[in-house]
């Protein structure tokens, strides 16, 4: 049953994570053509200040949808309510915010775009209970269509707007479009829980709600926090250097970010209603851990070997020239999302335990140690800011593992390690036979990157044909396969 359910949501959500990859990746190198480094820059900073009230608008609930094995639909209708009330209130306090934001970072032209992205903050707290639920029941066909929709149609507007007007709002509009389009797709999916109730009302059912008003009083913190950690790097950077650079940093680290930003949720959203209703079983638990570990290295690693090992070919080919400059930002992030990809799934873990309390502890550590780090590095220069910022998450990975996973899920150093060893050695290999091929041949990137790919593709051929795991997803795809081949 756990890998049927496996087998049917991979197989949506990787249709839909394939042709958002592809969407996003068109839309960022076609704006980079048209955009400077200075309205990414601008996007950038609005972005991460949006994200910090977007947080606070679902009021820490959806999340917690997942544990309840009964949820009636009353239950439901209340959480959204709560939503949609804490929405209307954190977008009204970003909207006055925006005049002393863009007052602090000394950009007058920072305002407007602030504006804007209260729109998207309401928009994703409507949104984020029948997002939730739809997660909850295994629509994974629903979501696909959802998201996928979404995003092919806000990219279409900003890639419309930017060919019209190449400026930051290009980037603002096609991102308010597709949240909205994105919310009322879940809306409609999840229509039997709209229904408005009063503040009265919502007072008088609260006591009744008293789990969920638990979990998200650890939820709130816990994600504002996690979301500081992760994109304190912009602010400070906002305030270190110019916005050009930044815009540059920022380019690339949305184009680098997006294999983990959909390949780990496609894995999450699969992943964690099973490790919910199994958190009890904690070997079994560890066991779907280890798994979700070990698929999104397979996937991620390679990639992000390949992008830096032809990285000054590849910035002005899908960029242009303008970026060229700031290849070396481009290589840096390389390697640190193939630390944070690995390190990313911890918050997974904490959502299928239950254990938001863990996450904001974690959180509060990791804020309080970044930001006397950041501020020492941002008296350096960007580069060794970045290597710092490596060397910092590989400490984190570490912690994370004697804090969290040994007591969460009793997991061994070595399990853990097995689960990332195949994808670290094929492209430690791949990488040591491209430099080989590089130094013997022209210095060719391109016959350097034919080398890693063949020795990638070996290495995976030789291993998978092992991995019992694997075997396991692709005989129940095969039988449901002719299942359906019998039932036609």
């Amino acid at each position: 049953m756990i890998y049927q359910t496996l087998s049917e949501g991979l197989r949506y959500k990787a249709a839909a994570t394939l042709a958002i990859a592809l969407l996003r990746i068109v839309e960022l190198v076609i704006l980079a053509r048209w955009l400077t480094p200075e309205a990414f820059g601008i996007y950038a900073i609005a972005l991460t200040m949006a994200g910090i009230f977007q947080f606070f608008s679902d009021a820490g609930l959806s999340n917690a949808l997942y544990y309840p094995t009964e949820l009636p639909r009353t239950e439901a209708t209340w959480l959204w309510n709560a939503t949609f009330y804490a929405g209307l209130l954190i977008t009204s306090i970003f909207l006055l915010s925006s005049f002393p934001l863009s007052e602090f970072f000394q950009m007058p032209q920072l305002r407007e775009p602030l504006q804007l992205f209260s729109v998207v903050i309401l928009a994703y707290a409507v949104g984020a209970i029948p997002r939730t639920l739809t997660h909850r029941q295994y629509k994974f066909r629903h979501t696909a269509a959802a998201d996928t929709a979404s995003q092919a149609i806000g990219v279409l507007v900003a890639l419309i707007y930017g060919a019209i007007h190449p400026t930051v709002y290009a980037l603002i509009y096609g991102h308010l479009i597709k949240t909205l389009l994105q919310s009322g797709l879940y809306l409609y999916f999840q229509y039997e829980i709209v229904q408005f109730y009063t503040p009265r009302k919502m007072v008088q059912h609260a006591p009744q709600m008293q789990f969920f008003l638990r979990y998200a009083a650890f939820q709130i913190p816990e994600r504002v926090l996690g979301y500081l950690n992760s994109r304190m790097d912009i602010f400070f950077i906002a305030r270190a250097w110019d916005s050009h650079l930044l815009g540059a940093y920022d380019l690339f680290k949305q184009f680098l970010r997006r294999p983990v930003q959909i390949v780990n949720p496609l894995l999450d959203s699969v992943w964690v209603p099973l490790m919910s209703r199994m958190h009890q079983r904690t070997h079994s638990a560890g066991k779907l851990y280890l798994l979700m570990v070990y698929l999104s290295a397979l996937m991620l690693i390679p990639l992000y070997g390949a992008l830096w090992l032809v990285h000054n070919d590849f910035i002005p080919l899908f960029f242009s020239a303008q970026w060229t400059p700031y290849s070396k930002i481009f290589a840096l992030l390389c390697a640190f999302y193939v630390v944070h990809s690995v390190v990313q799934h911890i918050g997974a873990a904490w959502v299928a335990k239950a254990r938001p309390d863990k996450a904001l502890y974690w959180n509060a550590f990791v804020l309080t140690a970044q930001v006397p780090l950041f501020y020492a590095l941002i008296h350096t220069n960007l580069f060794l800011f970045l290597q710092g910022y490596i060397a910092w998450m590989i400490a984190q990975g570490l912690l994370l593992y004697y804090w969290m996973l040994r007591p969460m899920f009793g997991l061994t150093l070595t399990a853990y390690l097995r689960s990332l060893w195949p994808p670290l050695g094929a492209t430690g290999l791949a990488l040591s036979t491209a430099a080989l091929v590089r130094a013997i041949g022209d210095g060719s990137d391109a016959l350097a990157l034919t080398g890693y790919g063949l020795v990638i593709a070996l290495v995976y051929a030789l291993h998978l044909r092992r991995s019992t795991a694997v075997r396991k997803l692709l005989t129940t795809l095969r039988k449901e396969k002719s299942e359906k081949k019998r039932a036609v």
